[in-house]
């Protein structure tokens, strides 16, 4: 009964883990557009860079 009142280290630890995975999730999550957008961005340069390379070398 005391346990509900005064939480233990049997307590503590499991809630901060699962807080700190929460919070890591959620980042990732938010960061994973910004990613996308990243890896996007640079297929589209190098596309373009192969492009722009292959109509120089033509005559």
């Amino acid at each position: 009964m005391n346990d509900l009142y005064f939480p233990g280290i049997e307590w503590v630890l499991p809630l901060l883990a699962v807080v700190g995975v929460g919070v890591f999730v959620l980042a990732s999550i938010d960061r994973l557009p910004a990613l996308l957008h990243l890896e996007i961005s640079r297929r589209v340069e190098a596309s373009i860079v192969v492009e722009h390379e292959t109509q120089a070398g033509s005559p």
